[in-house]
């Protein structure tokens, strides 16, 4: 499987891109919504794991915004697919990752149709996972679950 982890952290992005790669997934990184984009334009990914609350950057300045959550700013451009030239589908299933876990930002992400919402800290191995499970479910975008819901 293709993966992409939209993720600033270099230590988070790090750990969770070795421990996918050493079960057999090829994953890419991308520390910004700049990145990540190039990164849309040159591979078609079957799933990507993106952190919400990335850090504003020439992302939002060219919008005219000066927002923390630049993640669902992207993740909105992707589902639209106004990503010029992207080869990643506008379908893809996203794992979205926040360490807000407020109803605001879960509304605004299911908006988005993320496949889950995981709220940080995160355990890589949950994550991988949840991973499985989405594909394994047929990433079906349309229920939405977060690791709060069960609570």
């Amino acid at each position: 499987m293709r993966v992409l982890f939209i993720e600033d952290e270099a230590a988070a992005r790090s750990g969770l891109t070795a421990l996918l790669a050493s079960q057999g997934d090829i994953v890419d990184s991308a520390e910004s919504c700049e990145a990540a984009e190039k990164a849309f334009r040159t591979t078609a990914y079957d799933l990507v794991i993106l952190d919400i609350m990335l850090p504003a950057g020439q992302y939002e300045c060219q919008r005219g915004l000066v927002m923390k959550d630049a993640g669902a700013t992207l993740l909105d451009d992707l589902r639209r697919d106004s990503i010029s030239g992207s080869k990643t589908k506008p379908d893809v299933p996203v794992v979205a990752l926040t360490a807000i876990a407020s109803t605001e930002i879960h509304e605004r992400i299911c908006r988005h149709h993320a496949v889950y919402l995981a709220v940080k800290p995160i355990d890589p191995e949950e994550v991988v996972q949840l991973i499985r499970s989405v594909i394994a479910d047929g990433n079906a975008m349309p229920n939405n679950r977060t690791d709060t819901d069960a609570e």
